[in-house]
């Protein structure tokens, strides 16, 4: 059996650049995202869509349990390089 994840902190810098981190890999306490000031709202788009992806693919089948996708809470705050 997988090692189950979560507890376990999670961090996902996306090909734009933007980070996200967590405390929990089950995301049950939110994601923390940094998202670098010189990329648009487009690119941040995509970098969400690649985290839950990512999440999607490689965490979440290692999960005992998981609220699911709607029940992520993210907080974004802007970050210069």
């Amino acid at each position: 059996m997988a090692t189950q994840l979560n507890e376990k902190p999670l961090s996902h810098t996306s090909a734009n650049g933007s980070q996200f981190k967590a405390d929990r890999c089950d995301l049950k306490n939110g994601v923390m995202v940094e998202r670098p000031l010189d990329i648009s709202d487009v690119q941040l788009c995509a970098d969400f869509s690649e985290f839950g992806a990512f999440h999607s693919l490689e965490i979440r089948e290692r999960l005992n349990g998981f609220a699911g996708y709607d029940c992520i809470s993210y907080t974004i705050t802007d970050v210069e390089d």
